[in-house]
């Protein structure tokens, strides 16, 4: 089986890390023969995909709109492919609709990475879409069930065309933790949605308890220095390391001492609570859909109210302090990763349901 995952972003998120790094490993795995794309262009997760040694498909740099689809179009019209899966909702609607006026075989499936389930323009138009346009896909993987649950109740979505796999991490090597200092740690690219700004009230909060903590982010920052000229604001400053984009977070993992996600709405199933998870490390959220499908409450874990700074602050407060709790949980966080969210898991789940839908892709165009 021939399959194509597509990209609508050239940065390296969750859905970029764990599903390059699932075809991988099927290509060795599984008879399943995966192709890379990205209509992002040139950036961090085409260089981090060569340093795999795996060659991406990359549409030219400079190249917008309607013509980066058409070249993506003319790509997959040549290449044969069984299935094309899209992650990225304007890249999923062109795709549909280019499959149905060309009349072309592959089958066709839509990664849903988030959950569509609030009251902002994407969420909304992103319901409204699926409802009018899910006839022409062939199916639909979601990574929570609280997104599944969406597509089938709101967009009116068959149940028989949405499936769910959870993120999967790569097994890493014997664990020898570092900790000399309390690292609070944080893995997202800097948006709105993962409320960085809201964070620094919190952060504030913890400090004034452990001024002796140390809070570390990582990842692109998509918000022009917003979050960083907030902390020197708020004097900070020497309480908060960012280290911007990393290929490998393992050693911030292997130093840190607590992980934080303060996302505010619209999760799916982010993968660097799965890699903390599988480090021993405790993780913290607000209690929204997605993160609460990782996240055991008072056992991987602690989750907040939605909102709540008080709750979320007191939280972290209550594991830096209690050493008993913190082991315990440190420890079920591990034992669920390598139980539910190994990499080979979703490698096979998503092998399940390419033959499956495709089996029934066939039989339809027979």
């Amino acid at each position: 089986m021939k399959v194509l995952i597509i990209f609508s972003s050239g940065k390296i998120g969750g859905a970029e890390r764990s599903l390059t790094l699932m075809s991988q490993h099927s290509t060795m795995n599984l008879k399943t023969n995966y192709i890379l794309a990205s209509i992002g262009g040139e950036g961090e997760w085409s260089d981090w995909v060569r340093s795999l040694n795996i060659n991406p498909f990359i549409t030219n740099p400079g190249i917008s709109g309607i013509r980066d689809m058409l070249e993506i179009t003319k790509f997959i019209k040549q290449s044969n492919f069984d299935v094309v899966y899209a992650i990225g909702l304007r890249l999923s609607l062109v795709l549909r609709f280019l499959k149905f006026f060309l009349r072309l075989k592959y089958t066709l499936i839509h990664g849903v990475r988030w959950v569509p389930d609030g009251t902002n323009h994407l969420d909304i138009s992103t319901r409204f879409i699926e409802r009018v346009s899910n006839k022409f896909i062939d199916g639909y993987i979601t990574n929570s069930k609280a997104c599944k649950n969406i597509l089938e109740k709101r967009s009116k979505i068959e149940k028989t065309k949405v499936f769910t796999i959870y993120n999967g991490v790569k097994k890493i090597d014997k664990i020898n933790k570092k900790i000399f200092v309390k690292r609070i740690l944080t893995v997202a690219n800097m948006s709105p949605r993962k409320g960085y700004i809201e964070y620094i009230e919190v952060m504030k909060k913890v400090i004034s308890k452990h001024p002796e903590v140390i809070f570390t982010f990582v990842g692109s920052d998509n918000m022009n220095g917003l979050v960083l000229k907030s902390i020197k604001k708020n004097k900070l400053s020497n309480y908060v390391e960012y280290l911007g984009f990393k290929k490998s977070v393992r050693s911030q993992f292997l130093s840190s001492y607590l992980f934080v996600l303060p996302s505010l709405y619209s999760e799916g199933c982010p993968t660097s609570i799965m890699e903390a998870m599988q480090y021993g490390i405790p993780c913290i959220a607000y209690d929204i859909c997605g993160i609460n499908e990782l996240i055991i409450n008072g056992r991987t874990g602690l989750l907040a109210k939605e909102n709540d700074q008080d709750m979320l602050a007191k939280h972290i407060c209550n594991l830096l302090e209690n050493k008993i709790i913190y082991d315990q949980m440190g420890k079920e966080a591990e034992l669920k990763v390598k139980k539910l969210f190994t990499i080979e898991s979703c490698a096979q789940n998503h092998f399940k349901i390419f033959t499956e839908l495709n089996k029934r892709n066939n039989l339809q165009n027979y």
